[in-house]
């Protein structure tokens, strides 16, 4: 693993602190990121992509980086599609309701 890849796990662990129990996977220079065993996140080519309610990994921003929120409520919704736990984006309407 290269130094930036390194930074970026790191930097994605703190901004993730208050989300328990995540196992990142590395493999083939890709950096998943689990929890209960749904992957709903990886860190590839030295950029974060995190998986949305259409089922594709999507490019994190650098401004969603910079705000931490954003970020750990992006991931979070992230982890709830990947568990299954939401389908559509009216299910995450209707969780924040």
């Amino acid at each position: 693993m290269n130094s930036s890849t390194q930074n970026l796990k790191n930097m994605v662990e703190e901004l993730l602190a208050s989300m328990p129990e995540i196992d990142y996977q590395e493999e083939n220079n890709i950096i998943r990121l689990c929890k209960d065993k749904a992957i709903f996140g990886k860190i590839e080519k030295d950029k974060i992509f995190l998986l949305s309610t259409s089922g594709r990994f999507i490019e994190i921003t650098q401004s969603t980086l910079e705000d931490k929120d954003a970020f750990l409520k992006t991931a979070t919704l992230a982890y709830w599609f990947a568990s299954g736990q939401i389908q559509t984006d009216t299910d995450v309407l209707r969780l924040i309701d």
